[in-house]
C-alpha cells in the first residue's frame, strides 16, 4: 500500500512538468528494466501533441496496443481506412481530423463541431462518409474499436 502512495505522489508530481512522461508498471530487479523502459516508452507516444504530464502504461489500453506494435497497428489501419486513404489530400484529411476530434469530444457532433468551427450537421455528414468508405457503423462496437485504432495509428504516426 505504501508503493502504491508513493507511486500517486511521483505521478502527481509528474503531471505537473511542462514535458510527457512515460512511466511503467513497477519493477523489482535489474533484469526487468529493459522491458520498464520499453513500456515507458510506450506510455510516453500514447500522449497527443502537446500533451504533457505522466502517462502510465496501460492508462490508455487501445492507444497503448498501437503504439507497441506500430508496424502491425499501420497495417492494420490501412486495411481498415483503405478507401478513406485513397481519396485526395484535402478531403482525406478533413474526414481524418473529423474522425479524430469526434473521438476526442466523445462521439458528441455538437463538441465536435465548436472544435473544428462547423455546423453539427457537418460534422454528422463527414461521420457518415466515414462510415460508407470504411464500411464500419460507430454505434456498433466493434466497427467503433476499429475506426479508433485506426485514427490513433494515424495520430501515432504523424507524431
Amino acid at each position: 500500500m505504501a508503493r502504491a502512495v508513493d507511486l500517486r505522489g511521483l505521478r502527481h508530481t509528474l503531471d505537473r512538468l511542462a514535458a510527457g512522461v512515460g512511466m511503467s508498471p513497477p519493477v523489482s530487479g535489474l533484469n526487468l528494466l529493459p522491458a520498464a523502459l520499453r513500456r515507458a516508452q510506450i506510455a510516453r507516444r500514447c500522449l497527443a501533441p502537446g500533451e504533457h504530464g505522466a502517462a502510465a502504461f496501460g492508462d490508455r489500453p487501445l492507444t497503448t496496443l498501437v503504439a507497441g506494435a506500430t508496424k502491425l497497428a499501420r497495417e492494420l489501419a490501412r486495411d481498415v481506412l483503405a478507401d478513406l486513404l485513397t481519396l485526395p489530400s484535402a478531403e482525406r484529411e478533413v474526414l481524418l481530423k473529423t474522425l479524430q476530434v469526434w473521438f476526442a469530444e466523445h462521439g458528441s457532433a455538437k463538441d465536435a463541431a465548436e472544435r473544428l468551427f462547423v455546423h453539427p450537421n457537418t460534422v454528422r455528414y463527414r461521420i457518415r462518409r466515414i462510415q460508407e468508405l470504411t464500411k464500419r457503423d460507430l454505434a456498433d462496437p466493434r466497427g467503433a474499436a476499429e475506426l479508433y485504432m485506426a485514427i490513433e495509428t494515424q495520430r501515432l504516426a504523424g507524431a
